[in-house]
């Protein structure tokens, strides 16, 4: 077998399942030394990845030389035929590579792995048992240094620098170096590589940096451990994994002395840290966050998991669509609070509201930041309620476990199902299980059946309109043929498009609900700016992340985009919005796009995403932000653009790009 050394630090990739395909609207990625960062990293060309700087072998990319088939024909046969038509093949792949620990492979070859993974998040015994047991989990990685900070100094040796300069409170520069909040530039194993773990955590150091080091390995880097030799590292030992397997985060796979560890979720720390211009004079005031979410598609290798009656969609790992709204939302924060909020007595209660929440990162992260708002006694902020809505349930479970293991609680349909978060404030999660383009409530409630009606009663007393909303929507322009089966059931009857999907030997279906945005990449965009005016509260704003479609050129400013925003607003409004919408200085050409989204080196795959994209009329496309504010007291109410400027430390969603944060916070709400 023909073996070559990589390392495994490098920029996440969007949204693709194919594993050897990187997303271009991040910047390129180069190898420095004995890390792979993109070109923008602010760590320098000197950074190092020790203590993880560990080999990795990776077989070759043909497979294990006596192997009968390929993990690229294992992959395209489990995408295109199922799970169960691929286990075969890569059992053969593991007998002939038993080095190869990552939890992409393991989890291609259980016949167990799916039920497995459409357990997460459903209680297994009662309900406070499980709100007992997620309260455990907390503990643990409180005990385990299970955060950011930790886990970028301790684990991969990159630390954060600090300001040299006497800077003002109103000034950027005692914040940059909190970028990015958590570990996105750690990419996860692949099928066929090998991390030796007996090396890494087998040492003399402190107990909990070994633990620390081995929730790292199963959890953002989704590698295996032996059996035994995570008893031996983790704290706690035999009673964490019972833990761990009754919350089915993690199953056994093997057999006797070959038993391994093997992660089903992602746990992505964030460190949301002190806000900008909250009037302190230090940034050591944080929030800690842990989200759980689905594994990344490069190794969970499929879009929906397959549930007992039909698919849920899997939930969305935390991408760099995901931070940059964080980013963005942090560094305007207390700028919008000052001007808005706290003008009014705001005693009651905030209301915010997080459409296609999936993990529910953006609405989570929303309450992190109230809490770390500065308050006085006339301006103390009583509770904070975080609707999530998503159209996929297993979003919903994922949202209303992280809600309980950060500390706060989830509000169900009747005080009787309510659970309560461990943090001595009032905040709260609701969940809405809705249809956003249909505008359906599709679970039972006694609030009604249409969307609008549902959050707005939310409250049980009365009209509960929001004061944020916040999304980062599926955006992807998606072909019939990329899409999977539950794309197609929620966007099928969006165009004069057939439902059944034709095959094509050309394609797998490579985007499901948490990426395709329909056939146009604006079904939940238009639905979220059509529904926002009805649901906000005077100068409420919305926040989105997004791929923008024809983005305004320089030379055009204020082309059509920015019209058409305005026109999906007036249809629920009489007046217009206040808003920003901001776009990269570069927007990628359609023909780009298409290559980029399309399967690598096929070319019957990229012919059919061009000709989709010029049914679409799409010419260029861009990742951006839009901020839409809703009231009276709007000044000169248009949807302005500005475009970002590229900077060497990347585009508007780099991680690490403090500089695009900055203008934008610089920039919004003037004119």
């Amino acid at each position: 077998m023909t073996e070559t050394t990589h390392f495994i630090v490098i920029f996440q990739t969007l949204c693709l399942l194919v594993p050897t395909v990187s997303f271009a609207l991040l910047p390129r990625q180069v190898g420095i030394g004995s890390l792979r960062f993109s070109t923008g990293s602010k760590y320098g060309a000197n950074a190092r990845f020790s203590p993880l700087t560990l080999q990795v072998k990776v077989a070759d990319k043909n497979g294990p030389a006596n192997a009968s088939c390929t993990y690229s024909e294992a992959w395209r046969i489990r995408t295109q035929q199922g799970h169960h038509s691929s286990v075969p093949l890569y059992k053969q792949l593991l007998s002939y590579n038993a080095h190869d620990t990552s939890a992409s492979t393991r989890i291609a070859a259980s016949e167990n792995s799916l039920g497995f993974l459409d357990q997460i998040g459903r209680p297994c015994a009662s309900l406070l048992d499980y709100n007992k047991d997620i309260e455990k989990l907390r503990i643990l990685l409180e005990k385990s240094h299970y955060n950011h900070a930790a886990m970028r100094e301790h684990v991969f040796n990159l630390r954060v620098g600090s300001s040299t300069q006497q800077t003002t409170l109103d000034s950027f520069e005692q914040y940059k170096n909190n970028y990015p909040f958590g570990p996105i530039y750690a990419r996860p194993l692949r099928p066929g590589q090998h991390l030796d773990v007996h090396h890494l955590l087998c040492n003399s150091e402190e107990p909990w940096k070994l633990s620390l080091k081995c929730m790292t390995i199963l959890f953002v880097l989704a590698g295996c451990i032996p059996k035994r030799v995570f008893l031996n590292t983790i704290d706690g030992g035999r009673e964490t994994l019972e833990l761990l397997l009754r919350l089915g985060i993690v199953f056994v796979h093997g057999e006797h002395d070959q038993e391994l560890i093997v992660p089903l979720v992602h746990l992505f720390p964030m460190d949301i840290p002190e806000l900008i211009q909250s009037g302190s004079s230090g940034s050591t005031r944080r929030k800690r966050l842990t989200i759980m979410t689905d594994l990344h598609p490069n190794v969970l290798g499929m879009t929906s998991i397959p549930t007992k009656s039909s698919e849920d969609g899997a939930v969305m790992y935390i991408g760099p669509d995901s931070l940059s709204l964080v980013h963005h939302l942090h560094a305007n924060f207390v700028q919008y609070w000052n001007s808005v909020l706290n003008n009014s007595t705001k005693s009651e209660q905030i209301k915010l509201l997080d459409f296609c929440t999936g993990s529910g990162i953006q609405a989570l992260a929303g309450l992190a930041m109230f809490e770390l708002l500065p308050t006085s006694k006339d301006k103390e902020i009583a509770n904070v309620l975080a609707a999530v809505a998503d159209v996929n349930q297993r979003a919903l479970r994922f949202a209303e476990f992280n809600a309980l293991l950060n500390g706060y609680g989830v509000k169900g349909l009747n005080k009787d199902t309510d659970m309560h978060g461990s943090i001595e404030s009032k905040m709260e999660v609701c969940s809405i299980h809705a249809d956003l383009v249909t505008g359906e409530v599709l679970s039972s409630s006694k609030c009604g059946d249409l969307l609008v009606d549902e959050l707005l009663l939310l409250d049980r007393s009365g009209e509960a309109k929001f004061d944020v909303i916040l999304a980062n929507p599926p955006f992807i322009p998606t072909p019939l043929e990329a899409a999977d089966n539950r794309v197609l059931s929620v966007y099928g009857n969006a165009q004069d498009e057939t439902k059944k999907k034709p095959y094509a030997a050309s394609s797998a279906p490579l985007y499901g609900l948490f990426s395709s945005g329909g056939f146009d990449g604006e079904e939940c965009l238009r639905s979220i700016v059509q529904i926002a005016p009805i649901l906000l509260n005077i100068d409420g704003i919305v926040a989105i992340v997004s791929e923008f479609m024809n983005p305004p050129e320089p030379s055009q400013p204020e082309q059509n985009l920015c019209s058409k925003i305005e026109g999906w607003w007036m249809q629920s409004s009489n007046s217009l919005p206040f808003g920003m919408l901001f776009t990269n200085e570069y927007a990628i050409s359609s023909d780009t796009y298409a290559e980029r989204r399309a399967m690598p080196n096929d070319m019957d795959d990229i012919g059919l995403w061009k000709e989709h994209l010029e049914k679409q009329k799409i010419n260029s496309v861009s990742p951006g932000l839009l901020f839409l504010r809703h009231g009276n007291t709007c000044q000169n109410p248009t949807v302005a653009h500005r475009l970002v400027p590229k900077t060497r430390h990347g585009s508007v969603w780099t991680p690490q790009n403090f500089e695009a944060v900055e203008f934008v916070r610089k920039t919004l709400w003037t004119r």
